[in-house]
């Protein structure tokens, strides 16, 4: 298989045969085999540039076919019974919008490309032991909120700072925002697994797992999926684990009267076989929301089990976030002490105040899967007798722990209470 920059790939076939007079057919292999003319693998016009590929380090041969990232494009893509562009199943937007590079629309003149160690690009990676696949990004986007101007150095990855003349690295958080990420792809299943947090300069295959290199130090090699007593953990830092699901009703309105997921948390022993299962383990944060409506952060905290009257005090209402309780019976987690904090539904929308916008319920980093709520969209001080119901014909809930620790969190079946609320 041979891939162009920008052109679809074309293939040679591997092997010819000869036959002889009496009827013997061996199998050869030799510089013979590129005289032959090149197969093209689409029928597309070449003004399209279908599944070129911008990356050496995406080109990927796995047990489940050949798979690569067209970068430029936005889009994944497979080569197995012909070609399949994977990155169609559910992350078609996602991609077209977060795998093309940023850097490159704020310096248009960046050289160090398709380099993940000093510059930026893509890479992909196989875990053989779980049989997953996984592609990352390395990127960067210029802050929106810095004043001064830079000025690209060619064919290096530094810059000079106009207004003090100082030279910066690519990556100074004080210039720059990180819009790399990395997601999973099961080829067993057919789907888009996570997004996750690490992201490294380097990915190296192994036996059974693979390793990859510390991007704040580029002599640290961290191997993956190997330990069984530490989770969400990359290159010595905890990352949140993050869960979360919508519930569909189609065109039937229901008010939400609680959320409920049946999870099992466990403490795997030293041979990471046997195991104990955590009473009470559960996530720490929650995020209820529609296309409308948010609960604010959602703290949960587990009920009082033997002072009722301490249940009096929740929930708690802070300047930041919501003390809430949460039940568990029979490892079914509940909670519903939740409502409709949004400061402005749009009721009372003015164009004419300065500074006065119609403001989104997430705030969305340049990576395009870490995002906060945005501030300015909530009311954690409304009146009690203006705290809505959700009401409407879809409902989303992230779960999230900070801190995982060495317990492994298994949700299985997760479910929303509704009432069926006609007008």
């Amino acid at each position: 298989m041979i891939f162009f920059d920008a052109a679809s790939p074309v293939q040679f076939q591997g092997t010819d045969q000869l036959q002889t007079d009496l009827g013997t057919k061996l199998t050869i292999g030799d510089g013979g085999l590129f005289s032959q003319p090149m197969q093209a693998i689409l029928n597309v016009d070449s003004s399209h540039e279908y599944a070129s590929c911008q990356n050496r380090l995406t080109v990927i041969n796995t047990p489940a076919g050949l798979f690569w990232m067209s970068q430029n494009q936005g889009k994944v893509f497979s080569f197995g019974d012909g070609v399949k562009e994977v990155s169609n199943i559910n992350l078609k937007w996602w991609f077209a919008r977060y795998l093309p590079y940023n850097i490159v629309k704020d310096f248009p003149n960046f050289s160090l490309l398709d380099n993940p160690v000093i510059g930026v690009g893509c890479q992909s990676i196989y875990d053989n032991q779980n049989g997953l696949i996984y592609f990352c990004k390395k990127d960067y986007s210029l802050r929106k909120d810095i004043t001064e101007t830079l000025t690209y150095i060619p064919y290096t990855n530094t810059f000079t700072v106009d207004q003090t003349g100082a030279i910066i690295e690519l990556g100074n958080p004080l210039f720059f925002d990180d819009a790399s990420w990395t997601v999973s792809y099961d080829p067993k299943t057919g789907g888009w697994l996570s997004q996750h947090d690490w992201h490294p300069t380097l990915n190296m295959p192994g036996k059974n797992t693979f390793l990859t290199v510390n991007p704040t130090d580029k002599k640290g090699l961290w191997i993956h999926n190997r330990r069984c007593d530490l989770y969400a953990n990359y290159y010595g830092v905890d990352y949140p684990f993050e869960v979360e699901f919508m519930v569909n009703t189609g065109q039937t309105i229901n008010t939400l009267r609680s959320i409920e997921y049946i999870m099992e948390a466990y403490k795997y022993a030293p041979n990471c076989y046997d195991r104990f299962h955590v009473l009470d383990f559960n996530f720490d944060e929650a995020v209820v929301y529609n296309t409308e409506q948010v609960s604010g952060l959602l703290k949960l905290n587990l009920s009082p089990l033997n002072s009722p009257t301490a249940m009096l005090n929740y929930p708690v209402i802070g300047p930041t976030d919501i003390q809430i309780l949460f039940t568990k019976k029979e490892n079914k987690y509940r909670f519903n002490q939740f409502w409709d904090i949004t400061d402005d539904r749009g009721e009372f929308f003015n164009p004419s105040i300065p500074g006065f916008a119609q403001r989104p319920i997430w705030d969305t980093e340049p990576n395009g899967y870490i995002r906060f709520l945005n501030p300015s969209n909530l009311n954690y001080n409304k009146d009690a007798f203006q705290r809505k119901k959700f009401r409407h014909y879809t409902v989303s809930v992230l779960l999230r722990r900070k801190v995982s620790g060495d317990k492994k969190m298994l949700v299985m079946i997760a479910d929303v209470k509704n009432l069926y609320s006609p007008r």
